[in-house]
Order: structure tokens, then sequence, then C-alpha cells
């Protein structure tokens, strides 16, 4: 069986338009990455976010797939995103700050291999959740999704932030993840 452990939990203390986790231990073989995102934007919908690895800020190795649901659809839809993308799109989902006060996007992200360096073709997968809406009603959405970088070594950082194109938006503080590692 395989070891499980936390590598860190985090609370963000301040709202900020890129969230950093860097400085990644490379002592497991794969990474589990729990968030709950909520976003400085008044709206009470949800909104994609953004994903890097390392410190890549270059274009055509990044694809991604994302198949959703919500209670507004009565049904299920697919978005691919781009292939050849400089992010992961579509992966971690971000509550907007109009929905209920207590209410944050949960997302958990599955990154194979991410330490290996003979291993050059990164994979990721997800899962979201969140809630929209306020105090006079609201509605669900959820989503499952993959991903894949080429030509990437060993991921020491990863970089989330909110991609839905309203500048001046940011995680809100508050939200937070768990890094874990399986061996």
């Amino acid at each position: 069986m395989a070891d499980f452990e936390v590598i860190s939990e985090v609370t963000l203390g301040s709202s900020t338009s890129q969230w950093v986790i860097a400085d990644i231990s490379q002592d497991y073989t794969h990474l589990e990455l729990d968030l709950h995102l909520r976003a400085t934007t008044s709206s009470n919908s949800t909104y994609p976010g953004g994903m890097t690895f390392n410190t890549f800020t270059g274009s055509n190795v990044y694809g991604n797939g994302v198949v959703y649901s919500n209670n507004s659809d009565n049904g299920s839809a697919s978005d691919v995103g781009p292939d050849n993308a400089n992010r992961i799109q579509y992966g971690p989902r971000i509550s907007g700050d109009g929905t209920a006060s207590d209410s944050y996007a949960i997302n958990k992200m599955f990154i194979a291999n991410y330490s290996s360096t003979a291993i050059l073709h990164k994979q990721i997968l997800w899962q979201q959740s969140a809630a929209t809406g306020d105090t006079s009603g609201g509605s669900w959405f959820m989503g499952f999704g993959a991903g894949a970088k080429t030509n990437c070594g060993a991921i020491t950082q990863l970089t989330i932030w909110p991609d839905w194109g309203t500048s001046g938006q940011e995680i809100k503080a508050g939200s937070c993840y768990t890094l874990s590692g399986w061996k």
C-alpha cells in the first residue's frame, strides 16, 4: 500500500492575484492538492481558474478537457480547452464573493509522477464542486477534468489564479489548500 502524507496546509492571509505554492518537496511520486477557493469578485457565480507548473510562461505545452454539469442546464456539457495553451485552463474552480459567505469552491487535483525527471509528460486529473447564488436561491456546479503538460521536468512549483478575463479579480483571503504526497 502506498504511503500518503500531508506536506503542507495553508490558509491565504490576504487576497492575491496569483497563489504560488513553491519549493514542493520531491520526496514523493504523486501529488494531491485539495483547494477551497473564493474570489474577490462580487458575482454569485463560479469561475474557472488557471494553473501552471513550475515557472513556465511560454506556450504550446498544455492541453486539457472538462466535463461539467449544473442544475441550470439539466444535463451535462463538455468543454475541451485549447491544446497548446500556456496554462491548465478550467482546472481549479473559484466561487465568486457574492455567493453565501461560507461557500468556497472545492477542488481535488492529482498530479501523477510530479517528481520524475524521466517522465516528462505530466498529467493532472481534477474534481470540482461549487455552489452559486445567494440567500435568495442558487444552483450547483460540478466538474471533472484532465490535463497534461509536455516536456516538463520535476514539478517544484504550482501557480493558481482566477482565469476568466476580468481584470482586478483575486483569490480571496481565507481560501486554503492542503498539499499531500503519495510515495
